[in-house]
């Protein structure tokens, strides 16, 4: 009764007759970045015919203060799909997207799916959903620098906004929701206590522009 069969990423198994018999398979689904290691092994090759690739969601997806939307796609993929707050917004064969002008608010959902045409490769799923809401980062300017002075937001995964150089002392003070955060790459320092007390964070990814990290 098999028909379907998805290899996790990075398992590509000698094919030493693990299918023989199974009269009603047609389809192998295989991650992108595993379709070179399948197709070179040649105890596959009887079964090329019913291979599929599953393209990668995309990923690292970043924004900027001119609306525009990048992110790490699939080399297999001709177009990406685009969703802003839960609907469709049409698409790019690029990797990068300019929201539109009425599509624009100070808080947006993105997620982007990748698309192939070729009937062997296999759409990638929607990527998580990346949360923009500027209203919930209060800043100042002090000396020329832009200054988070206080996150109020309750999403778990964030990314920085750009432009913003300092993290005051306790931004994220005792955020209970935080989960992971992306640092803006003109960020330079993170003062004393920027997260103390923020118990559910397990991802901060800090930007090579980053110059002074207080305690903590």
């Amino acid at each position: 009764n098999l028909r379907e069969i998805y290899f996790k990423p990075d398992i590509v198994p000698e094919n030493d007759g693990i299918f023989s018999r199974c009269l009603s398979l047609r389809s192998i689904i295989i991650d992108e970045d595993d379709k070179e290691s399948y197709l070179s092994n040649t105890t596959w090759n009887e079964y090329r015919d019913i291979f599929r690739f599953k393209l990668n969601t995309p990923s690292e997806i970043t924004y900027n203060n001119d609306n525009v939307i990048s992110w790490k796609g699939s080399s297999l993929a001709e177009n990406y799909i685009i969703r802003l707050n839960g609907k469709d917004a049409g698409g790019t064969t690029e990797c990068t997207y300019c929201i539109p002008e009425e599509r624009r608010s100070n808080k947006l959902s993105i997620s982007i799916k990748a698309v192939s045409n070729n009937p062997e490769n296999m759409n990638s799923r929607f990527s998580d959903e990346l949360i923009i809401d500027r209203d919930a980062f209060k800043t100042s300017s002090e000396n020329g620098e832009l200054v988070l002075k206080e996150y109020t937001g309750s999403e778990e995964n964030i990314i920085l906004p750009p432009h913003i150089s300092v993290i005051d002392e306790g931004a994220f003070y005792n955020n209970l929701t935080l989960k992971s955060i992306t640092l803006s790459k003109e960020l330079k320092i993170i003062k004393a206590n920027a997260f103390y007390r923020c118990r559910n964070l397990v991802s901060v990814i800090l930007p090579e522009t980053l110059e002074e990290i207080g305690d903590y």
